[in-house]
């Protein structure tokens, strides 16, 4: 059973952080069937979660686990808080995210252990104020932990595209449009970003629609108002590709949701 720590008051409903990395830290019970846009890092705030992906029949218990991108996957967690943490994939890629485990083995597509900075997560989700200062906390997790130097390596071209797409994800165009933009062909483009980035650029273009819809719905507009301002046909596309990334509908989260930050973290 999941108790707070002693020296903090009772625990506060869910956060939601929507900077350049994404965090939400709270409760979520049971999660059905999906594949993540880009990779994620779930860290048990109590005694654990279980996971189950689609190459096993067995549910497996956890303390923590990173999750690759396009992985399919369900969870259960109870009536217990988790963080999930997706870290922009510029930033850090599976590997990068193991290094916040120990004890980690490779069990059905996913590295699980127990993670490292358990009490940094916990504390961000108990702490009533956190919201505030959360982009601060992952930013130098980024830099002081996962210490990966992705940017060094990435393409020009593509920090360029990384940027407009960040900036406007509804404006952002198809992989053809942008290989042009780019001088190169839309195989080279489409085969480049999958390389450097880790993720194929239709999901990575949706993961970003997606953040944007929920950080305007957190902002007070109405899911049918953040679908269209997010690149989404309607309210009943943006959900259906919420559910099919994230394993819940947003306006399930928008109700555990009592605290939302959107400062903008750096790159490591």
């Amino acid at each position: 059973m999941y108790k707070p720590a002693t020296r903090l008051t009772a625990s506060p409903s869910g956060l939601l952080h929507l900077g350049a990395s994404t965090l939400y830290a709270g409760l979520l019970g049971t999660v059905r069937w999906h594949a993540h846009a880009v990779p994620v890092l779930l860290v048990a705030l109590g005694s654990g979660f279980r996971l189950r992906t689609g190459s096993t029949t067995a549910w497996i218990h956890c303390r923590a686990a990173v999750v690759p991108a396009g992985l399919v996957h369900a969870l259960e967690t109870g009536d217990e808080p988790v963080a999930v943490w997706y870290p922009t994939p510029s930033a850090a890629n599976p590997h990068g995210l193991t290094r916040l485990l120990s004890n980690a083995q490779f069990v059905a597509g996913c590295m699980v252990g127990h993670a490292s900075e358990t009490a940094l997560f916990r504390e961000l989700f108990e702490r009533g104020d956190s919201h505030h200062h959360t982009g601060e906390v992952l930013d130098d997790l980024l830099k002081t932990r996962i210490r990966q130097p992705p940017l060094a390596v990435i393409d020009p071209r593509l920090l360029a595209v990384l940027d407009q797409i960040e900036a406007a994800p509804q404006h952002a165009g198809s992989a053809t449009e942008w290989a042009a933009a780019c001088g190169m062909s839309s195989s080279r483009f489409m085969h480049l970003f999958s390389e450097q980035l880790g993720v194929p650029y239709r999901r990575y273009r949706t993961w970003c629609r997606l953040r944007n819809g929920m950080r305007l719905a957190s902002e007070g507009l109405s899911l049918t108002e953040a679908a269209l301002e997010s690149g989404f046909s309607d309210s009943q596309h943006f959900s259906r590709e919420f559910s099919q990334k994230i394993g819940i509908a947003p306006s399930a989260i928008l109700r555990r949701v009592g605290r939302v930050g959107f400062a903008t973290t750096t790159q490591p």
